[in-house]
């Protein structure tokens, strides 16, 4: 999985999933400190759907990636594309991501910083890494290759989030009931993916 990260962030998103157990991290778009040169910084991200993975695209060529979690908020919305659409036109149409950290069209994508003009709501950056991870672990253990929101639980989300647009203290853990999970060989074409995720 890859974690594109500005600076900053790199470093706390990293060691959080790595302390959940998430440890095959690729870091893209940061610039550790530690590194003898900067990772590669990531201008395009690209959802292949048929093989569930995202397609990151830098200056140092193509990276795939079962998941990515997103902690930069500058990289360009026109630019992620997920099933379907961009984020740019997402978030034209007001999108808010589920708790700030999931969305429907966008799977195997977990953020831990909005977008650059999002009206998200608002967690710690380790809490949303922590729920990240949960989502990862549990997709894994159910063999999946793909987590992905339900539509039902994003439109609820955002109705919630417009009547009400104050966050919870705190970021509640991974609800199986709002994810579907799926394999990429045994899903056909179009088809919607049934069986959730177990969580413990």
């Amino acid at each position: 999985m890859a974690v594109v990260a500005a600076r900053p962030a790199a470093p706390i998103v990293a060691a959080t999933l790595r302390r959940n157990g998430i440890r095959d991290l690729t870091v893209l778009g940061s610039t550790s400190r530690t590194a003898d040169r900067p990772p590669p910084a990531v201008h395009t991200m690209e959802f292949d759907g048929a093989h569930d993975l995202w397609r990151l695209r830098s200056d140092d060529g193509t990276t795939t990636a079962a998941v990515v979690i997103l902690a930069d908020a500058d990289l360009d919305p026109r630019r992620i594309a997920g099933v379907g659409t961009d984020l740019h036109t997402l978030l034209a149409d007001g999108r808010v991501a589920h708790l700030a950290t999931t969305m429907h069209e966008m799977p195997n994508l977990f953020w831990t910083h909005p977008p650059a003009g999002a009206n998200w709501p608002h967690y710690p950056v380790q809490a949303r890494a922590e729920y990240a991870a949960r989502c990862i672990a549990a997709m894994r253990r159910a063999g999946c290759s793909r987590i992905q929101l339900r539509r039902a639980v994003q439109h609820e989300s955002a109705r919630r989030w417009a009547a009400d647009p104050r966050p919870g203290r705190r970021l509640p853990r991974p609800d199986s009931d709002h994810f579907d999970t799926t394999v990429a060989a045994e899903r056909a074409p179009g088809a919607s993916s049934t069986a959730g995720p177990a969580y413990s």
